[in-house]
């Protein structure tokens, strides 16, 4: 209604015309006749003014194409997301995973925000009659555009910050860690931002680095280059986990914070995952989880790429830390798989005072293992802490009862 304001129609355009077309262009989107003219004086239906700001008697048609155009944007407001599925708000959402006692000492949640607008979504399909496929196609590129997601972004970590000086009051250590994939695109060097909006998150980022720091998040960042990041922030990294492919000024960056270049030269000899068979990733880890961090010396390894193999390596603090927790575990020792199905090889019992498994049992436990090889031989459904545990984060947030969006 306000864009109808004759003061807001001047400063939209300087031509009167133009500001007679879009006054009634507005009007009928809001299915409502022209009281006044451009100028601020009222207009009646027989006045000979009236002519110029006649609606267009398919009004209903005009709404209909100006909602193709605005949906999207509407949407964001709305109680369910483009999917159909129920929207919460962003508060309730954010301090819930926070709040551990609303998960009663389960499973840590983890909350993942999707800025794409690919899928299917609900209002656009009822929308898609007469060819109005073109149309909403294109509307679905105003949210897809940079700045959009970085107002998006700025208002989702203004209120993590919030949230998180609430809990931290509280006496809450978070624990939290935040990552950004892509971080390229939404915290670029300043200079290098694709819109304001992009740049004024990239700077919101990098004091949020040093503020909320006190309070248990960390911050990762997942990008190609050392030089598509903020400085700011790259100066505050704790760890940096490199792999292949860095060369030149990204490189030299790196070599800011080892204590010897020749370092370096082990990284330069990496070779591309691509030409190893089967494919090997090696990295370079500098920081603190480096056993030499004290001289700035880095550590080199390579990651697994099969999950089996990194339960046969690790099944003992594995056993550990699962039985501390008072979750169950798949006793036997796991031995590397040689027909590319995980075994076991029976042994005594990682539970004090208990006996090894009979044959018949040792069998029974492989056969598990087999059944659940993705989760490294554990049924999801049998622990606290897995995905099948009816204490998990998941499914909770239809608990979070403030009203979508903010």
């Amino acid at each position: 209604l306000g864009l109808r304001e004759p003061r807001v129609l001047r400063k939209v355009y300087a031509d009167r015309t133009k500001q007679i077309r879009l006054m009634v262009a507005l009007s009928e989107i809001l299915g409502q006749d022209c009281v006044v003219t451009v100028d601020g004086d009222p207009i009646t239906a027989g006045d000979p003014d009236m002519r110029d700001y006649e609606l267009d008697p398919n009004v209903e048609a005009r709404r209909r194409e100006a909602l193709v155009q605005f949906a999207p944007l509407h949407n964001l407001f709305a109680a369910q997301n483009p999917a159909g599925g129920a929207r919460h708000s962003l508060w309730g959402t954010v301090s819930r995973v926070f709040d551990k006692q609303a998960r009663s000492q389960g499973s840590a949640p983890m909350l993942v925000l999707d800025m794409s607008t690919g899928g299917g979504v609900s209002w656009a399909a009822e929308l898609l009659e007469e060819g109005d496929a073109a149309e909403a196609s294109e509307a679905l590129k105003i949210i897809d555009q940079d700045d959009i997601k970085a107002a998006i972004l700025r208002q989702v970590c203004k209120t993590l910050k919030t949230a998180s000086e609430a809990a931290f009051r509280g006496g809450e250590n978070l624990n939290t860690n935040v990552i950004f994939d892509e971080a390229w695109r939404f915290a670029p060097p300043p200079h290098l931002a694709s819109s304001d909006e992009v740049k004024k998150l990239s700077i919101d980022l990098a004091g949020y680095a040093r503020d909320t720091r006190k309070f248990g998040i960390g911050w990762t960042y997942i990008t190609q280059t050392t030089r598509s990041l903020n400085p700011d922030i790259w100066d505050q990294v704790t760890v940096r986990v490199l792999g292949y492919g860095l060369a030149g000024a990204d490189l030299e960056k790196v070599g800011e914070h080892v204590d010897d270049r020749d370092h370096l030269k082990l990284y330069r000899q990496f070779s591309p995952p691509d030409s190893t068979r089967p494919k090997v990733y090696p990295f370079m880890l500098i920081g603190p989880v480096s056993p030499l961090s004290f001289s700035k010396a880095p550590i080199l390894l390579s990651a697994y790429t099969d999950f089996d193999h990194f339960r046969v390596d690790n099944h003992a603090w594995i056993e550990q830390i699962r039985l501390s927790m008072g979750q169950q575990v798949v006793m036997g020792t796991p031995v590397r798989p040689s027909d590319g199905r995980p075994a076991l090889m029976p042994r005594r019992s990682a539970v004090s005072g208990s006996t090894p498994p009979s044959g018949r049992v040792a069998r029974a436990q492989a056969e598990r293992v087999r059944a659940h090889a993705a989760t490294g031989g554990v049924d999801p459904a049998v622990g606290v802490g897995l995905s099948g545990d009816s204490g998990a984060f998941g499914g909770s947030l239809d608990l979070i009862e403030d009203e979508p969006p903010f």
